[in-house]
């Protein structure tokens, strides 16, 4: 894909999922995701797809970090991790992973997403 149609998997909440579908329908962009199996189904699009980014929302759940780890086995990058914990979320062998705040909303992170995919700042920087 390009830096204009990005295409992304995105792992986190129902809520935050929606947010994300509606602004990605509107520009033309591809979003996939597994709601139903998070861990099998993000390594399975990452490998059928090679999206140009994985989106990763800390809900507290565990799932978050096994898809981390497991991307950075296969030395998978760019990661962009939304959470208010950045410290938590260790990276083995210094895997590149843009952080974002939790309150980062839907249209800042794919303006992040795109401003990354073209070494540029993001518009509302």
């Amino acid at each position: 894909m390009s830096a204009e149609t990005p295409m992304f998997v995105f792992v986190g909440s129902p809520t935050r999922r929606a947010d994300l579908k509606a602004l990605v329908d509107d520009r033309g962009w591809f979003m996939h995701d597994a709601p139903e199996d998070a861990l099998m189904g993000t390594l399975a699009q990452v490998i059928t797809f090679f999206p140009d980014a994985v989106v990763i929302e800390d809900t507290g759940e565990g799932t978050g970090h096994e898809v981390v780890m497991h991307l950075e086995s296969i030395h998978y990058t760019p990661l962009f991790l939304l959470t208010d914990k950045p410290e938590l979320w260790e990276t083995a062998g210094g895997a590149f992973a843009a952080v974002l705040p939790l309150r980062t909303k839907g249209y800042e992170v794919l303006d992040a997403l795109r401003a990354l995919l073209l070494d540029a700042e993001p518009a509302w920087a």
